[in-house]
């Protein structure tokens, strides 16, 4: 049990709706992808631990920049470029 009352289970990751839930406060009090800010604090709202919070931000930032990348080099799911 963490400090804030909510178990967790050690090497278990959260819920995908839990990490949806931060992802989205944060992007709409004007976190930033391209600079991997985030504002304010999120611990007590949804009960973890800051270092929780900035791990969710942390891997959704390098997804979304991959994504960017592929898409910026015109590669496909498969593979192969995009003929344009």
């Amino acid at each position: 049990m963490n400090a804030y009352g909510r178990t967790f289970h050690r090497g278990k990751s959260i819920e995908k709706d839990m990490r949806s839930l931060i992802i989205d406060d944060i992007l709409s009090g004007g976190g930033g992808v391209s600079t991997d800010y985030y504002p304010g604090s999120f611990e007590s709202k949804y009960k973890v631990s800051s270092v929780i919070i900035s791990n969710v931000w942390k891997t959704f930032v390098k997804r979304e920049k991959i994504s960017l990348a592929i898409l910026q080099l015109g590669v496909n799911r498969k593979g192969w470029r995009n003929q344009n």
